[in-house]
């Protein structure tokens, strides 16, 4: 039987904060066997000549065992970002917003750095 979760960058939504300790004591499963998700991003020339781009993106989803627990508890979030083509490969500096966090699970905001391009 297959988990999944759903995290931050490519963002969402699910529990990017959360560790075992914090899971442990929600006792609490992590994740499901089913998901649903939408990501949208808009991203914009800010330095064409260096190949740099900034992004606002918008996350919506959760993973659970069943399709109503999903719609029920849907999470959510926005963020931007600053993505730069450089000569090493695409560097990734995104902040991310989640709207309606649980303070046991999410970090008011959330820093993803990454290189290379999301897969």
């Amino acid at each position: 039987m297959k988990r999944s979760a759903l995290v931050y960058n490519n963002y969402l939504t699910s529990n990017p904060g959360r560790t075992a300790d914090a899971e442990a004591q929600a006792n609490r499963f992590f994740g499901g066997q089913q998901e649903l998700q939408y990501q949208g991003e808009l991203q914009f020339p800010l330095i064409r000549e260096a190949d740099m781009f900034g992004v606002v993106f918008y996350d919506v989803g959760n993973a659970e065992d069943s399709l109503s627990a999903i719609t029920g508890h849907l999470l959510a979030d926005f963020g931007f970002g600053i993505r730069w083509f450089s000569p090493i490969g695409p560097l990734r500096f995104e902040w991310g917003f989640p709207l309606n966090r649980d303070p046991v699970y999410h970090e008011p905001v959330v820093f993803e750095f990454s290189i290379g391009t999301p897969f």
